[in-house]
């Protein structure tokens, strides 16, 4: 036999961590969830209470100062505080673009004197901790729509509002049956953490509720796919299947009752059936409509029409396509294009206009009512005015020169008649 081996030593430096050693919480530490935080409370009984008590401010104030963090979301400053890095301050006055100067983990916020501030922002969650009476800086065009890659935060804030169950209930049957007074309250938070300017304000407002309430129904959709099996015959084997940490258990429950009401199964199965003959895809990622035809005007001068920007976020930077469907339609508009160059709408305060006989249209088909393609989410035929297409429009302007230049010619050889008369009778005295 060979010679026994030695026990092996495990070195102090080596042994493992013990679970009771207590965590150090640096500043870099990111937040937990909202969600999970906001949900790992127990259900409450009754309908979600009222978050009067959660902002400091009335909800009817237009631009509440900086309202409370909720009760059940608080996050305890002590722990998990922003890191605080050296920070440059900028008068209004100076007029200094910082959003360009600026990453990603940095924004521009407003302080209560009306100075511009760069703040750390590592995580979404340290918007509900941004110091008193600072708001981030935003830049709209004339729909209200975010322009700004900063600009972009206040959509993923909002995402956070419409996925805290206390604050959006998921009891409700559409976004048009939520109460008013919550959709205020939800205003209102986000009106705190975010300014926006004054001339844009209902603009901003109608845009933001809106993109709110698109969160909220992919948020019961997001529900519905993870916890609804095909064989379920009941919302009790719904509810069985999530936690309270996931989701408040008791509005999951009146969710799920929904969901197997006959008149909105069909409704739903209809919805699915058409969202199939959906065949062209854009695959310009989660980058708005409205910030692309932003930065194409920077690059350019001139905002985009609705064809160009199709072409933008319907094409892979490689060139390739989602799809082949996708493809033909980009490859049709892109021969229009430059077969027609005249054919670019015109629009101002970042805003892009729309023909019913433009390219966009001769290639996807007359608009439907309702809402405008291609100009991104929020606008609207009643919004959006619809102008003529430029070709019409030269070709008109082209009939007026001429006949412009007609009658100034008619006009010069009258002028040259008279004179003629003139001095003929002038030598007759």
């Amino acid at each position: 036999m060979g010679p026994k081996r030695k026990a092996k030593t495990i070195r102090p430096h080596l042994r493992r961590q013990s679970t009771s050693i207590p965590t150090v919480h640096n500043e870099t530490q990111s937040y937990p969830s909202l969600d999970r935080v906001a949900h790992s409370l127990p259900p409450v009984d009754g309908p979600p209470p009222s978050i009067d008590r959660m902002v400091e401010s009335s909800p009817s104030v237009v631009c509440p100062s900086q309202p409370s963090l909720p009760r059940h979301i608080e996050i305890s400053r002590e722990t998990q505080s922003c890191t605080h890095v050296p920070i440059e301050q900028h008068s209004e006055a100076e007029n200094v673009d910082l959003c360009s100067e600026i990453g990603d983990r940095f924004v521009v916020v407003v302080d209560s004197n009306g100075g511009r501030v760069k703040r750390p922002l590592h995580s979404i969650h340290d918007i509900w901790h941004l110091p008193e009476g600072e708001r981030i800086d935003m830049e709209l065009n004339n729909l209200g729509q975010p322009i700004k890659k900063q600009d972009s935060k206040v959509v993923r804030f909002g995402g956070l509002i419409a996925r805290t169950n206390k604050l959006v209930p998921i009891i409700y049957k559409d976004w048009r049956s939520v109460p008013k007074t919550i959709k205020e309250e939800a205003w209102g938070l986000i009106m705190g953490k975010f300014k926006v300017p004054d001339d844009k304000l209902d603009a901003f407002k109608k845009w933001i509720l809106k993109d709110l309430g698109k969160k909220w129904k992919d948020y019961k959709h997001e529900l519905k796919k993870k916890l609804l099996h095909e064989k379920d015959t009941s919302a009790a084997q719904v509810v069985a299947r999530a936690s309270p940490d996931m989701v408040d258990l008791s509005q999951l429950a009146e969710l799920a009752n929904l969901w197997f009401d006959p008149e909105y199964k069909s409704k739903c199965n209809k919805n699915k059936e058409c969202r199939k003959k959906q065949l062209v895809v854009h695959s310009g990622g989660s980058k708005s409509y409205a910030r692309y035809a932003h930065d194409a005007q920077k690059s350019t001068g001139t905002l985009p029409n609705r064809a160009q920007l199709f072409v933008t976020t319907h094409k892979r930077k490689d060139g390739t396509h989602y799809n082949d469907e996708t493809r033909k339609k980009v490859v049709e508009m892109e021969e229009l294009l430059t077969q027609d160059t005249t054919s670019i709408e015109m629009g101002s305060g970042g805003t892009m206009t729309w023909a019913s006989d433009d390219i966009y249209s001769k290639v996807m088909g007359p608009e439907r009512p309702g809402r405008v393609r291609g100009l991104g989410f929020g606008p609207t035929p009643k919004r959006q005015t619809c102008q003529h297409s430029l070709p019409t429009s030269t070709q008109e302007d082209g009939a007026l020169k001429e006949e412009l230049d007609k009658m100034r010619n008619e006009l010069t050889e009258l002028r040259n008649l008279v004179n003629t008369f003139v001095h003929a009778q002038d030598k007759i005295k």
